[in-house]
């Protein structure tokens, strides 16, 4: 997704998870499955202990374990505590791929 603005993830213990390591992992779980169900996705940062994947999909075969296999991935990158929630949504608005609220300690 060329063009877009993100983020760092900033973890309870205030280690910083840089942005690329966060945002390839819809293509991959989509890889795994031979999917193009995700058109665009963001992941927002609430706080330090909760992260939201919202995800604008088509209609696929596969589109519940696709949903389930990302909150999988994102839970093994996460410190033990943090919340990963993985949201449908119709459409993202802004241009940031990742949307951190919280600031680095």
């Amino acid at each position: 997704i060329a063009g877009r603005k993100a983020d760092s993830i900033v973890m309870p213990s205030g280690r910083i998870i840089p942005p690329l390591s966060f945002t390839g992992i819809p293509g991959k779980v989509m890889e795994k499955y031979n999917s193009k169900a995700i058109s665009k996705f963001q992941i927002v940062q609430h706080s330090y202990d909760k992260i939201s994947i919202y995800l604008v999909m088509e209609d696929d075969k596969n589109k519940e374990k696709i949903k389930e296999d990302i909150k999988k991935e994102y839970e093994k990158r996460v410190e033990d505590g943090v919340e990963i929630e993985v949201v449908e949504v119709k459409g993202i608005e802004g241009d940031k791929v990742i949307d951190s609220k919280v600031s680095i300690r």
